[in-house]
Order: structure tokens, then sequence, then C-alpha cells
């Protein structure tokens, strides 16, 4: 039997993994509702309508994590692909990150969007991005820096962080280069 990760509960009956409250479903309870939205409303609505919530999750998720592990900085931003990789959306490893200029490549093996869809070509990982991008702002945030992250290719599936290679097309992993753009940061 597999081990899982050890969940607390409230008297409320809501789950928690660290500070976050959490619900275990399969991954195809998230998969398919994603693909079938995304296929309904078209690739680019769809980024276009769930930056902002991932951006603004992955900040939030972020601050609250700080509070609860008393982790600072970049060290959250890892923690925060280390808790992605333990709750089965891909192995997320960071290839390079600077806080101070708000550069970073995070490199994506199994994603689940991926392993979802295997013969489907396209890029599937774009609900990645806002992620990167929410929790590397915060991150330059507290370094006192007012850099707002955005994407370096004129591919970006996103307008934010791109997906400079995908395991979607022929590679065996993803490729995500956040980079800071001329926008000042705005609260969230």
């Amino acid at each position: 039997m597999k081990h899982l990760v050890p969940i607390n509960t409230d008297k409320k009956n809501i789950s928690y993994t660290s500070s976050a409250p959490i619900r275990y479903v399969p991954r195809d309870y998230f998969t398919n509702p994603k693909l079938a939205i995304e296929d309904a409303v078209g690739h680019d609505k769809y980024d276009e309508i769930l930056y902002h919530a991932g951006y603004k999750s992955a900040y939030h998720w972020c601050e609250k994590e700080a509070e609860s592990t008393q982790l600072n900085g970049i060290a959250v931003f890892e923690h925060y692909l280390k808790c992605l990789s333990q709750r089965g959306w891909g192995k997320f490893s960071v290839v390079s990150i600077d806080t101070t200029t708000g550069n970073a490549e995070i490199k994506l093996h199994y994603s689940s969007f991926v392993l979802a869809q295997p013969r489907k070509p396209g890029k599937f990982c774009n609900l990645f991005a806002s992620w990167f991008a929410g929790a590397m702002d915060w991150a330059t945030q507290r370094k006192g820096h007012s850099i707002r992250t955005n994407c370096e290719s004129v591919d970006c599936t996103t307008n934010y962080c791109s997906e400079s290679e995908c395991a979607g097309s022929s590679q065996s992993y993803c490729i995500f280069t956040i980079k800071p753009s001329a926008v000042e940061s705005k609260p969230v």
C-alpha cells in the first residue's frame, strides 16, 4: 500500500497539509474539467481567465506558508515547488533563480496534464506559468523589489511566464522561463 502524505483535520472536518486547506481528489477530477473548459472557450481565453486566479493563489500560498514554516524569500519558492511535486502535479526543479533580478528557469518532468493526454499535441502546462510568476513575485517583493515577472519568448502561452519547451511538443520535460517585465508590481 502506498503511504499518503499525513494530513491534519480540524473540528470542521477541513483537511490541511502544512498550512493549506487541502481537498484530496484523483488527478482526473481536476484535469478533465480543465480540458473540457479549455476546449469550450479556447486555449488563449482559458489562459486569460485562469492567469490571475493562479497568480493570486500562489502568492497567497507563499505568504501563508512563510508564516507557518518560518521560511523566507527564495526558500519559500523552493518549498512551493517541492510541495507541488509531492502533491502530484509533476516533478519540479529549479534550473536557475535570482530574486534580485526576477529571473528563473523551472524544469518540470512528469506533468500531470501531459500524462493525462499523452498522444495529444500542444502545450498543456500553461496553468503552472501563473503559479510560478505569483511565487516569484512574492519572493522578490520580500527582498524589497517591486518586480513583476513576465515571459521571455514570443511563444508565450500566457501573458507573464512561458513554457519555452514543453513535454506536449517533442520534449520529455517542460522549461518555464520567468523574467521581469517593465510593469510595476501591484499588491495582490
